[in-house]
């Protein structure tokens, strides 16, 4: 009896000898791969966020030299030289839909040297509106560019504000504009990511999905 206990007990230790380290090795491997998957997952997070970021600064820098290349064209300058307000209108208005049906802009205004519209291309019959005010405006009639995003009651817009130049001095201000449509298509370009922007107060106030929003 002493003997088989002896002989029980000896089986029992180098079982446990045995099965700790398998057990302690299947332990570490499930950690090291979870912590494996996590990192990865963290990095390919990284890696799209910073994907977007380039895609969102790539739209505002596009948008800007395509406003700075129209700034210059002489048939830009013209309109806003013009002062008939029938060729004015009827100018602005054609050229704002080839724009539109070239480069997708839903934003197209010529502005005079004091500030105030004198060609809203996606409106042509609004126009004397006043916009001095605006920071980016002011800079353009200094010979600055700019582009950058704004939310609005129409949803978020990228803009860009550019210098018009008639003889060596600043006569106006250039701006364009595109809507949220790009929001979604990033969406078709990053299969995987969902975009969500977010105000000061945690509001959802655009995405790539609307039922966040």
């Amino acid at each position: 009896m002493r003997y088989k206990s002896l002989k029980t007990r000896l089986i029992l230790i180098f079982l446990l000898v045995g099965i700790i380290p398998v057990f302690a090795t299947v332990i570490y491997n499930y950690f090291a791969a979870f912590n494996s998957f996590e990192e990865v997952q963290y990095s390919q997070q990284n890696e799209m966020e910073h994907s977007v970021t380039k895609y969102f600064e790539q739209t505002a820098s596009d948008l800007q030299y395509l406003a700075e290349v129209y700034a210059k064209d002489p048939e830009v300058q013209q309109l806003l030289l013009e002062e008939d307000r029938t060729s004015i209108k009827s100018g602005g208005e054609a050229l704002f839909n080839k724009l539109s049906a070239q480069h997708k802009l839903a934003i197209f205004e010529i502005g005079d040297e004091k500030g105030a519209v004198h060609v809203r291309g996606h409106n042509p019959s609004a126009y004397g509106d006043d916009k001095s005010e605006i920071v980016a405006i002011q800079g353009a009639l200094q010979g600055n560019t700019y582009s950058g995003f704004e939310y609005g009651t129409s949803g978020l817009a990228v803009r860009a504000f550019a210098p018009i130049e008639w003889n060596g001095r600043t006569i106006g201000t250039l701006q364009m504009g595109v809507r949220n449509e790009f929001v979604t298509s990033v969406q078709s370009i990053f299969a995987n990511a969902k975009l969500h922007m977010v105000d000061a107060n945690g509001v959802i106030l655009e995405a790539s999905e609307e039922a966040p929003i």
